[in-house]
């Protein structure tokens, strides 16, 4: 079966002796060597994962392209204009050097909830997703900027030594001048967030 699954471009189940595959679309213009890749990654054949990985890799621009397209993004809320938000700090922080796209992520709401992910930047996509969260009357638009910054960051200052937080990026957060009392504020109100 063809998907446009974007975290697994291959799955499988096997049911009553028959092997069901789950393919990005991606595969079905593969050639014969990159389809018999896939048959043999499902039975543990040496070498049949490095050809499927040359094969995704020398299509990733077509797959972020493709993912670009098909991402909706919803920058209006009820309480907050993401884009408004996004432009002047790229504008002010940036001189209006980045050309990202941000949009608010979609959560299912739950009443009992221990973590929640106020934003993420995915560079493959070159998107920032803000939790629905921050769209409530009682977050300040200074909290939702400091939080905007933060993804700017990721993709401004380059993770090193397998850091994604580096001294730099803390200093470049610290900074801002939202930062210390955005954080002042989420230590107060993590946990209405987290009720969301």
């Amino acid at each position: 079966e063809l998907t446009e699954n974007r975290r697994r471009m291959l799955s499988a189940k096997s049911r009553r002796g028959v092997l069901y595959v789950r393919a990005d679309r991606l595969f079905a213009e593969a050639p014969e060597e990159v389809h018999a890749a896939v048959a043999g990654y499902f039975q543990a054949e040496p070498g049949s994962e490095t050809v499927i990985s040359h094969w995704i890799e020398a299509h990733r621009p077509e797959l972020n392209e493709r993912r670009q397209r098909e991402t909706k993004v919803r920058t209006g809320g009820r309480h907050h204009d993401l884009v408004a938000i996004y432009e002047e700090q790229n504008h002010r922080f940036f001189e209006g050097a980045l050309s990202l796209r941000i949009t608010w992520s979609r959560a299912a709401k739950k009443k009992k909830r221990q973590t929640i992910q106020l934003g993420a930047y995915c560079p493959e996509e070159r998107i920032i997703r803000i939790h629905p969260a921050l769209d409530q009357a009682f977050v300040p638009e200074y909290f939702v900027r400091a939080v905007v910054f933060h993804e700017m960051l990721h993709h401004v200052i380059t993770p090193s030594a397998g850091r994604v937080h580096t001294p730099a990026f803390d200093a470049a957060e610290r900074a801002h001048p939202d930062f210390a009392r955005a954080r002042r504020w989420e230590e107060k109100n993590l946990k209405r967030l987290l009720r969301y």
